[in-house]
């Protein structure tokens, strides 16, 4: 808990406990921030690699592994920046007479999972081309993996299944699209990725997550999570990863099996 103090109470105190304050107010803000605290899940998750984190998402289970999501908050920060310039576009675009081209931060309904609503905020929407498209601020290494293989599956899912939500709210939708764009560097490293929109990448995500939450919910998450085949997907930062646990266990997880 933060404790607010006078600016009296603290001149001419130790520097270092100014920082130590100022990293444990920014820790605070990242472990409390509303995506952080985020129960339902989204259209970005449903096609994540990890089965078992994918069932645990469903199943409800607790967070045991709260690590401060400083890249999350970075990656935030720099899609209200796009927000606010793509929103800017409009308004220059409608004060010259001309229509709004592009939709921002817009909630879609994608589909059902054991007949809850799946909604999501997509990014940015191009009426001119119907073209969905999804931002991801990366790192280096990602950056080179996205220009040398595309997208991960999971985000591949993920841009389709808004892509659906928008043609199930009458949008004419032609294509989908990630752009990465750097979180270092210049924006000239950005990489940008497009395909013809595919209703069935979108079913088959939802599909999936269907299946999994009816056997949930028919046999219990004590029976089946334990079960669900894992795989490496950002595990350090996974609010279930706990080193060591128990692999009988049905809310930690130790990891990837190395011989699986």
């Amino acid at each position: 808990m933060i404790t607010h103090l006078r600016p009296d109470q603290q001149l001419g105190s130790d520097p270092t406990l100014l920082g130590q304050e100022l990293s444990h107010i920014i820790h605070d803000r990242l472990i409390n921030h509303p995506r952080g605290l985020q129960t339902a899940i989204g259209p970005s998750e449903l096609g994540m690699t990890c089965t078992r984190k994918l069932g645990q998402r469903l199943a409800g289970t607790p967070k045991v592994n709260n690590v401060p999501a400083w890249r999350t908050a970075v990656g935030t920060a720099t899609h209200d920046w796009l927000a606010q310039t793509f929103t800017a576009y409009n308004a220059t675009a409608v004060a010259q007479g001309n229509p709004p081209r592009w939709l921002v931060e817009t909630r879609v309904v994608v589909g059902t999972v054991a007949g809850a609503e799946i909604s999501g905020s997509a990014d940015l929407f191009d009426r001119v081309t119907g073209t969905v498209i999804d931002w991801k601020i990366v790192g280096n290494t990602s950056l080179r993996a996205a220009r040398m293989r595309g997208p991960k599956p999971q985000y591949r899912s993920q841009v389709h299944c808004y892509a659906r939500g928008f043609a199930s709210a009458g949008h004419t939708v032609e294509r989908v699209a990630i752009m990465w764009l750097p979180s270092a560097g210049d924006l000239s490293a950005a990489e940008f990725w497009s395909e013809d929109y595919s209703e069935t990448v979108a079913l088959e995500a939802l599909s999936r997550a269907d299946g999994l939450a009816r056997a949930l919910a028919a046999a219990g998450p004590d029976l089946i999570i334990p079960a669900l085949p894992r795989s490496e997907d950002y595990c350090e930062s996974c609010p279930f990863h706990a080193p060591g646990a128990d692999e009988a266990s049905p809310v930690l997880c130790s990891g990837p099996h190395p011989h699986r």
